[in-house]
């Protein structure tokens, strides 16, 4: 985000060692967006001077959140990619379980024509 040139919001949390979850965070600027909004329209009518000001501060919010949410889809497409291999691997091993016992039927069939010739 900040290679970008978009300076990233930290989150507040009690535990300085402590890393916000997501939703945490995305709460976080919820309600810096909400309060951003109410000044805002608070400036637009005593001090339109300063709306500039609280227009840049809402679309920084804004920016992170979209990046926030972002993050997010790519854990959830790779999670998603997962899920399908791994129903692909399901699927084809228990095609494989069942073509080896069609093999086993057919060895045994086999053996008992081959025994039935040699009698």
């Amino acid at each position: 985000m900040e290679e970008d040139g978009v300076p990233k919001l930290e989150s507040k949390v009690e535990d300085p060692n402590a890393t916000p979850s997501i939703k945490e965070h995305l709460r976080q600027l919820l309600h810096s967006l909400l309060a951003n909004t109410f000044q805002l329209l608070r400036f637009m009518e005593v001090c339109p001077s300063r709306v500039g000001e609280k227009v840049a501060d809402v679309n920084l919010i804004i920016v992170n959140m979209l990046y926030t949410l972002n993050s997010l889809r790519r854990n959830q497409c790779l999670q998603n990619i997962m899920d399908y291999i791994n129903q692909k691997v399901e699927h084809r091993t228990e095609y494989a379980e069942k073509l080896k016992g069609v093999m086993r039927e057919l060895k045994t069939e086999l053996d008992s024509i081959a025994d039935e010739k040699k009698k």
